[in-house]
């Protein structure tokens, strides 16, 4: 078949696309976060500077026995040039100083902060400039008339605003480094590892398709006669096309099938094992199909309570709940759903055969003339009606049919045989085996 580029079908480009979203969506949120924290950071730094100015301020103020007074302006050359955004402004109790660079104008700071308080501003100057500010009030001198001091430091934010400018030019093209690693890392994900899946699959696929027929002829050699006693039946080779062709109506099954199944239905025939999985043996009873299709999820206590019905289906409630240690109600509800699944069948009494006077088991194996549909059914229904049968199966070796049958004796036995079971519909042959002594004859135990 011709082979496609994976990077072309929908699933692996609705995944490149989901993938290359996701990343420029992480890598946005990253950016967003990156400049809240870098302006954060940047703000502290300056209103940081903005104290330590302050400071320098406070420390320039001296007292000799008069009012306070400045003892020299600070040196810095953006104090002096006009409108440089960076400014100061003093209150020497009555007196108010400010630094050059404000011109003819002052900061419009109006009430003043409590002494001894610390308090950040944002402040509108002309020429639209906005500043960022921190305000200290503080009182100089000793005695009943101690002089207020209030000092205001101003920085522009316009440098904060380009320090932020600057930090985006310089993160953009590492995102975008970031981006082409991650984008790349995904594309070669998906080149290296889903693509290689993707063909694997369709080599898989086209596998199975060629070796189909050889699995049909696997199917119909284990479902060839291997006992001699039955090389000359001409039974088996039409039962074998039957159970094959339940298998080829079995909705495709492609694949190997579990040996459990075969170990659980005591089946050595593939065939029919498979048919049985599905509910469709030729002639079998339906009441087979919950064995294999329902797969149950039981806890401890559903087990321990099977496990008590077993042993005895007449149990009270209360002393069942008692058992199993959970209260009646709980018990009742398990019990009535695992009546609804269909794991338990029914309530019977068990007869002993032996105050029956049934002390004779035989095994009679069946061997048919004729398997198709419609003789398998009319021999289905025949060996329902007959009272003495105990059991009958449907099984894959030697014969078709192995039924298991209760009689007073060897006599009687030997009327049954040739009265009833020979008679049979489509009978060729059978062969019997009696039962000396049932080493092990019970019901089935939950594990």
């Amino acid at each position: 078949m011709p082979r496609r580029d994976c990077l072309l079908d929908r699933p692996a480009a609705r995944l490149l696309l989901a993938g290359g979203a996701a990343v420029l969506a992480a890598l946005a949120g990253a950016a967003i976060g990156l400049a809240v924290l870098f302006d954060r950071h940047v703000e502290r730094v300056a209103l940081a500077d903005l104290d330590d100015r302050a400071l320098s301020l406070i420390a320039m103020v001296e007292q000799d026995g008069g009012p306070p007074r400045l003892r020299a302006f600070p040196r810095d050359p953006l104090y002096d040039r006009p409108f440089s955004g960076h400014s100061w402004q003093i209150w020497l109790g009555d007196q108010m100083l400010h630094s050059r660079s404000l011109w003819d104008h002052v900061l419009p700071v109006e009430d003043a902060a409590p002494a001894g308080a610390r308090r950040v501003l944002a402040l509108e100057v002309p020429r639209d400039r906005s500043l960022l500010a921190i305000e200290r009030s503080l009182v100089v001198g000793r005695g009943p008339d101690p002089v207020p001091l209030r000092i205001v430091v101003a920085t522009d934010r316009e440098d904060l605003e380009q320090a932020r400018q600057a930090f985006f030019r310089n993160l953009l093209p590492y995102l975008g480094l970031l981006a082409a690693l991650v984008l790349a890392a995904s594309f070669m994900q998906i080149t290296i590892g889903l693509c290689p899946l993707t063909r694997m699959a369709e080599r898989v696929s086209a596998r199975i398709r060629r070796t189909r027929p050889a699995a049909r002829a696997a199917i119909a050699a284990r479902a060839a006669p291997s006992s001699p006693a039955c090389a000359t039946s001409p039974a088996r080779s039409a039962a074998s096309s039957a159970n094959f062709a339940c298998v080829e109506k079995g909705a495709g099954l492609t694949g190997a099938m579990p040996i459990s199944l075969l170990d659980a239905a005591g089946l050595a025939d593939v065939s029919q094992a498979m048919c049985l999985k599905m509910g469709r043996m030729p002639g079998g009873r339906n009441k087979n199909r919950a064995i294999f299709r329902m797969k149950p999820e039981l806890d401890a206590q559903d087990r321990r309570i099977l496990a008590e019905l077993t042993e005895n289906a007449r149990i009270p409630i209360a002393e069942l709940a008692r058992r199993v240690g959970l209260s009646k109600t709980p018990v009742a509800q398990r019990i009535r759903h695992l009546e609804e699944i269909g794991l338990i069948t029914g309530y019977r009494a068990i007869l002993s055969p032996l105050k029956l006077g049934l002390t004779h088991v035989t095994y009679v194996e069946v061997s048919m003339s004729d398997t198709r549909e419609a003789a398998l059914q009319q021999f289905n229904a025949a060996i329902r009606a007959i009272p003495e049968v105990e059991e009958c199966y449907m099984i894959a070796g030697g014969c078709d049919y192995l039924i298991k049958l209760r009689s007073r004796d060897m006599a009687h036995f030997r009327r049954i045989l040739a009265e009833k079971i020979s008679t049979l519909p489509h009978v060729s042959n059978t062969s019997s085996h009696v039962s000396m002594e049932a080493v092990v004859e019970q019901n089935y135990h939950i594990g």
